[in-house]
């Protein structure tokens, strides 16, 4: 069950990361801070991932 729960913590901080995003190229952010914000989304949907195959 904890590897579910983890699973959905991750899912849900690269959601949040990726509104992040949205939000810094809606208000002409630093292409850097943009990037940081989808590196962050990327490797948090690949945590999750990775604990939802280990089944």
């Amino acid at each position: 069950m904890r590897q579910q729960e983890d699973a959905s913590y991750f899912a849900s901080r690269a959601q949040q990361e990726t509104a992040k995003v949205k939000a810094a190229i809606a208000r002409g952010a630093h292409p850097a801070a943009v990037a940081a914000h989808g590196e962050m989304a990327a490797r948090y949907q690949a945590s999750a991932f990775v604990l939802q195959t280990m089944d």
